[in-house]
């Protein structure tokens, strides 16, 4: 093995959380050890036809009242891609209690 392509490797390997629910969903989440951002992210779905992979990208990280959030992240899947842009994020805006009503029974 080359040193120098060992250490590159070193240098990359990511940390992977594994995603476990009580569904059928499992999937991978890497996080990139020195920035510590996510990279692509990989979703299983268990269906009757077998398993549907869904990979999401982040990009575009931005300092949110100190965390780097993605403000563009791109979702593909079997037969699809959809791309969600965020032009503003604010953490802990007060809600109204209003906003919490339930809406009236219909007759």
């Amino acid at each position: 093995m080359n040193p120098r392509s060992g250490a590159v490797a070193a240098a990359t390997a990511a940390i992977v959380l594994s995603l476990i629910s009580v569904a059928t969903v499992r999937g991978q989440a890497p996080l990139a050890p020195r920035a510590g951002l996510l990279t692509p992210l990989m979703r299983y779905t268990d269906s009757p036809v077998g398993r549907i992979v869904t990979h999401y990208d982040y990009e575009d990280y931005r300092s949110v009242a100190g965390v780097r959030t993605p403000f563009k992240w791109t979702r593909t899947w079997r037969d699809g891609r959809s791309v969600f842009q965020l032009t503003e994020v604010q953490p802990n805006v007060s809600v109204p209690p209003d906003r919490f009503t339930r809406p009236p029974q219909r007759p």
